[in-house]
């Protein structure tokens, strides 16, 4: 191996090799030429995959397209006023925010709970963890499928159970009334999504001191008053995180909501990314769609800053 180092070496030039170790020397010693060098292709494929496509987006929002017209026709900023005082859009946006916010409150609830259910020391804890987790590992498609097929009316296994023990005297269409469809895309969404927020909360859990514990209980508090001094503060800001994670995220869901209703009965599940669809791929309205699609961006990015300037979530607790 070495001669073969050796006759490679002895094929490059020696003042090549002089002349490149200085260059890697002077360049690793530079720190704004290392941070380009690093940050560079990232940020480039940033540009390219994310701020272009959006930076054409809003400008698409500005005209007047038509998958039948290839002709572009400026329309100007007033669309975006017509789209925010129109009733479609307003409904549409309340819809959003009932299955955002409604959902991730459920699934804090879950998640929260699920974490310190698992996070207890028992024979089957490392399976039981595993097994809490594999509903983050289904795609969305599935679980929207497999809740369509569960909760139909004629065949679904959750109205036969609760027909088997009598809580309901005659078969429900859960997702084919408007009382019912939107709460029972918000439970099917909240199951799968709820995991999320129990791998954060078990990770901040486990890293909680066990003498924390110990001198709780020697100072006779209950489970509850564990929870409340000890346990609560302490993840707190992670819940934070998730909960404002999670409210992206579920504002912007489309495929479980499609799956399960195409935003039925009527409009009562249609929320804004299933308008957006509606108008781009149904009544070949790009420019509107585009239009619709960057005022969400906008209201989310509004959120965000308001989320962080009031909640701080980013302030670490103290552990010691």
């Amino acid at each position: 191996m070495s001669s073969a180092t050796d006759y490679v070496s002895s094929l490059v030039p020696r003042r090549w090799t002089r002349t490149t170790n200085s260059y890697l020397g002077d360049l690793f010693e530079n720190e704004y030429a290392l941070l380009v060098v690093c940050l560079g292709p990232a940020l480039a494929l940033f540009f390219l995959v994310a701020i272009l496509p959006m930076a054409w987006a809003f400008n698409l929002s500005l005209y007047e397209v038509s998958t039948l017209n290839p002709v572009w026709t400026w329309v100007g900023p007033g669309r975006f006023v017509d789209i925010l005082t129109s009733s479609g859009f307003q409904n549409a946006f309340v819809r959003s925010l009932i299955f955002g916010f409604g959902s991730v409150a459920i699934q804090l609830v879950l998640g929260v709970g699920l974490a310190l259910l698992v996070n207890k020391d028992f024979r089957g804890d490392v399976l039981a963890r595993a097994l809490a987790l594999l509903p983050y590992m289904v795609p969305a498609v599935v679980i929207g499928m497999v809740g369509q097929f569960m909760l139909n009316a004629q065949y679904g296994i959750v109205n036969l159970a609760l027909l088997r023990v009598g809580i309901l005297d005659q078969p429900v269409a859960f997702l084919g009334l408007p009382e019912t469809a939107m709460a029972t895309i918000m439970v099917v969404a909240s199951w799968k999504f709820a995991v999320f927020v129990t791998l954060l909360t078990l990770a901040r859990l486990q890293s909680i001191p066990d003498h924390f514990y110990e001198g709780a209980t020697m100072c006779g508090a209950n489970a509850w008053q564990k929870f409340r001094d000890v346990t609560l503060p302490r993840i707190q800001n992670v819940i934070l995180i998730a909960a404002l994670l999670r409210t992206l995220w579920m504002f912007n869901k489309f495929d479980i909501i499609y799956i399960m209703t195409r935003g039925g009965p009527g409009q009562t599940t249609t929320t804004i990314p299933l308008l957006a669809y509606e108008i781009a791929f149904n009544q070949y309205e790009l420019g509107q769609a585009a239009a619709i699609a960057a005022l969400m961006f906008v209201f989310l990015a509004l959120w965000s800053v308001l989320y962080f300037r009031v909640a701080r979530p980013e302030e670490e607790v103290r552990v010691a």
